[in-house]
């Protein structure tokens, strides 16, 4: 209750809330007469209380009393006498009134109302004072993230992630294994913390997407024996020398006598105008191929879709051939021989789809030792052979040797595998959709042959950490999509839930990504975006994230494929205050190595999130080309990509910030699509 106090005849206070009575007159005494200055002992007021009363019939009545020395008295009765300031001491005893009052403190209060909405408001868009010199510019600063949703990023939830992703428990994460099972059911639990809808398929209640693989184990039931004139010269070990898989879904594929033919780069291109199989039938054959490509005639060119070995079997088989060979280099490949016997030694896969035309008996690698040994037999060098094949004259080469092989493929099966899936729907153009993705799975566990153990491989930076950034950039997005569509927010600040997620966000963890890339090729090409004639804006894909400091930079791979995704990647690191670099190793072809892969061939923009390199503190180039090195040369696809408590994952969290103020702009914006100028070739 507001509490009003007024002076009694001594100068005492009176609490009209506790002394007066229903009905009572209230008497206010005024200590000061107009300028101070009329003298007498007392000057009576007569009130027309009959006028008041009718008018104001609770108010009380003001009287003023003035003395010669200032001090003051009212009383009540007496003679009084009708003064002119009879309708302002009405209007003052009005202003004193509780129904005054109270409306006073609820327009105020309502005044106050406003201005927290509006200051609410300010917080929530986060608009800096920004040159608005283009519509771009300003739409950006409308659709930005608040900082406060961005600054609800968690480091330790994100470092807890990788930690349990990581972890023995998961089994190294392999696609259709248990430990597979296990994330899954970890990355849809965060996906429903968020309020994130499934999106498996169509009107779907479940977050999963079964995945179609064949699988089975690759068994050499004898070496690789190189004939020359029906005389074997040479015989290689699997694993020491070769490694092999086959495409067709056999338990054995025995190769007898099968010529060998030398084809260069392996590659066919109307864009580089380049032939490396000149018409020549390789049919029931077997081609060696270097991997990469002619970087003395691809002029301009860092790195082509066709130096991939994907590439080389891809086109081997287009071709005809009965297998293929690559010839494995640590530079051209962009890993160690490694790399190649910790796949052979676990269950390969391939997508099981009905429409494989010709597929690949062989498909294999052998060390560039035995490369060497096998093109002098043929009476070159593996020099010769890289040199002949710089140049566009130049022709394949038949070996005049065969081979003979036996290989086994037991305990063959049918797997699924699980595209995790789930969905922040458009308010205005909910069949456009912005994907974000990572792959979940990694090379689950494998025997080593030395010494019989099992061997786990963790995949803590490949790619617990780009699921980590999946899971927080879903769980702040989504968390907020849930805020805007209460009923309190909505009701008070419509306008603002109206800028956000006009186009639909998809979140995609996607399975099999380590065996070609197939989870994220069959949502592409079997997901419910596909089946409802929806249109993928972009894609943000997360792979080997930095789990580091902080840099002044993001490494984003696929820059310069999309002008328009680029720009609007710049505009949101230079909300970081960061700048964005490329690939730094493009020969390597990371570009071809990820889920992004898919998209970009089917002229979808996309951008991989990657490591930064100027780290904060640390000398550059030094620093960041010793990470760099030592991961992909000693823990890249081994055991020992495992989870280090000492990594500090500031890092990750620069990423996650990019990543989700990238998704919320693609989603909110209203400027034009990304376009792909550049497409893969």
């Amino acid at each position: 209750m507001f509490r009003q106090s007024v002076g009694n005849r001594n100068g005492e206070e009176i609490d009209d809330s506790d002394s007066l009575e229903d009905g009572e007159e209230l008497q206010v005494i005024n200590l000061n007469t107009p300028n101070n200055q009329q003298q007498g002992n007392h000057s009576d007021v007569e009130e027309d209380e009959d006028d008041d009363q009718e008018d104001h019939p609770n108010q009380s009545i003001l009287h003023q009393q003035n003395t010669g020395d200032g001090d003051g008295t009212g009383h009540r009765g007496g003679d009084n006498r009708e003064d002119p300031r009879n309708q302002i001491n009405s209007m003052l005893g009005y202003c004193f009134s509780k129904q005054f009052l109270k409306g006073i403190s609820m327009i105020v209060g309502f005044l106050g109302l406003i201005l927290t909405i509006v200051l609410l408001a300010n917080a929530l868009v986060s608009v800096k004072h920004q040159d608005s010199s283009s519509n771009e510019k300003q739409n950006y600063v409308n659709t930005q993230l608040p900082l406060w949703v961005l600054d609800s990023v968690s480091l330790d939830r994100a470092k807890s992630h990788v930690k349990y992703l990581s972890s023995d428990l998961l089994q190294g994460r392999g696609t259709g294994t248990p430990g597979e099972e296990l994330t899954v059911d970890y990355v849809q639990s965060v996906f429903s913390s968020a309020y994130l809808q499934p999106f498996s398929d169509v009107n779907s209640t479940s977050y999963i997407q079964n995945v179609p693989l064949f699988a089975f184990n690759c068994k050499a039931l004898s070496n690789m024996s190189i004939a020359q004139s029906g005389v074997e010269k040479l015989s290689l070990g699997f694993l020491n020398d070769f490694i092999a898989t086959s495409q067709v879904k056999q338990a054995f594929v025995n190769l007898t006598d099968v010529p060998l033919i030398f084809i260069g780069y392996g590659i066919d291109s109307d864009h580089f105008l380049w032939d490396d199989y000149k018409g020549v039938n390789v049919s029931g054959k077997v081609v060696i191929s270097l991997v990469g490509y002619p970087q003395t005639q691809f002029q301009g060119i860092n790195s082509t879709y066709t130096q991939r070995w994907t590439y080389k079997f891809e086109e081997a088989s287009k071709q005809g051939a009965l297998g293929i060979l690559l010839i494995h280099t640590d530079i051209s490949a962009g890993y160690p021989w490694t790399v190649l016997q910790s796949s052979a030694l676990k269950e390969q896969m391939q997508l099981d789809l009905d429409n494989q035309v010709n597929p690949l008996h062989l498909a294999g690698w052998i060390t560039h030792e035995m490369a060497d040994n096998i093109a002098k037999l043929s009476g070159f060098s593996l020099d010769q052979w890289q040199q002949i094949s710089q140049t566009r004259q130049f022709q394949p080469l038949s070996l005049g040797l065969t081979m003979n092989l036996s290989m086994s493929y037991p305990d063959s099966r049918l797997v699924n595998g699980s595209n995790v899936v789930s969905i922040i729907k458009g308010s205005t153009q909910p069949n456009e959709y912005v994907v974000v993705m990572a792959h979940h799975d990694h090379l689950g566990e494998a025997i080593d042959p030395k010494t019989n153990k099992t061997l786990v491989f963790h995949g803590a930076i490949d790619n617990a950490s780009g699921v980590t950034t999946l899971l927080e950039t879903a769980s702040i997005l989504g968390l907020y999509n849930k805020f805007l569509h209460s009923s309190t927010f909505s009701e008070t600040l419509p306008s603002i839930g109206t800028r956000a997620f006009n186009r639909s966000v998809v979140f995609v963890s996607t399975t099999a990504e380590e065996h070609g890339l197939y989870g994220s090729l069959y949502f592409l090409l079997k997901g419910p975006i596909q089946k409802l004639n929806g249109t993928i804006v972009s894609v943000i894909n997360f792979d080997v994230v930095n789990v580091y400091g902080q840099t002044n930079d993001t490494m984003a791979f696929g820059l310069g494929m999309s002008q328009e995704l680029d720009h609007y990647l710049e505009e949101v690191c230079q909300s970081e205050n960061m700048t964005t670099t490329g690939d730094p190793r493009p020969t390597i072809g990371f570009l071809y190595r990820n889920d992004q892969l898919n998209f970009l061939l089917a002229n979808i923009p996309a951008i991989t999130f990657g490591f930064g390199s100027q780290f904060l503190g640390q000398p550059y180039p030094q620093y960041f080309n010793t990470l760099y090195t030592t991961y992909f040369q000693q823990h890249y696809h081994q055991p020992s990509d495992q989870f280090d408590d000492s990594w500090p994952f500031t890092g990750t969290v620069q990423q996650i910030r990019l990543a989700s103020r990238l998704a919320f702009y693609l989603s909110s914006s209203q400027t034009p699509l990304p376009t792909l100028q550049n497409k893969i070739v």
